[in-house]
C-alpha cells in the first residue's frame, strides 16, 4: 500500500503512572512533575506528565507500526528526534 497525502492514522494509547515511574527511576530524571501527583496537581499541566522522551519513542513505535508496511522508512538521528523517508 502506497502512502496517500491526507490519510489519517489514529492509535490510542495511554502511559500508566507505573510505567512513568519506571522510565523515571531507570533515567534518573525524577523531576517531581514526573512523579509527585500532588506537584503535578500544582504545575500548569494540572496533572503529572511523561517525559518528553517517553512520547519520543512512543511516535516511534507508532509510525514504526503504520508506516513501514507502506514503504516509509524511519531513521532515528540519535538526538531524541526521528525523520521519516519516503521511497
Amino acid at each position: 500500500m502506497k502512502p496517500i497525502i491526507g490519510n489519517i492514522f489514529k492509535h490510542d494509547f495511554s502511559f500508566t503512572d507505573e510505567q512513568a515511574l519506571a522510565y523515571a527511576q531507570l533515567s534518573g530524571d525524577t523531576n517531581p512533575v514526573h512523579v509527585i501527583k500532588s506537584y503535578g496537581v500544582q504545575s500548569m499541566f494540572g496533572r503529572c506528565i511523561v517525559h518528553g522522551f517517553s512520547v519520543s519513542v512512543f511516535f516511534q513505535k507508532c509510525t514504526e507500526y503504520y508506516c513501514t508496511p507502506m514503504g516509509i522508512c524511519l531513521l532515528a538521528n540519535g538526538q531524541n528526534t526521528s525523520n521519516l523517508f519516503l521511497p
